[in-house]
């Protein structure tokens, strides 16, 4: 069975209290964000598809809602760059030349 991949996306977009990104394949271009708005702490769990950079689903909260909406890019962006880094650390451990210690 796949291993659950969780990144924490808080610190990079100020409108969220919480907002964390997770995938089970490495390759699959959906992801589920999960979160919570700082203004009225909905929280929120929606399919995200990385290569149309847009939610498949929509929080019941309209003015809630429309804020996850309009981050869908940006958090498309940061999900595609925190996945980058994982390959890319994963390739230097594999490296032959890469020496721990």
């Amino acid at each position: 069975m796949a291993e659950t991949v969780t990144i924490d996306l808080s610190s990079h977009i100020d409108a969220f209290l919480k907002l964390t990104a997770e995938w089970w394949e490495e390759n699959s271009k959906f992801v589920v964000i999960r979160g919570a708005t700082k203004k009225d702490a909905d929280k929120f769990a929606l399919r995200l598809d990385l290569d149309k950079r847009a939610f498949l689903d929509h929080v019941d909260n309209e003015r809630t809602d429309k804020l996850v909406q309009s981050q869908a890019k940006a958090i498309s962006e940061l999900v595609w760059s925190e996945r980058l880094k994982r390959i890319n650390e994963h390739v230097a451990l594999e490296h032959p030349s890469f020496k721990m210690g």
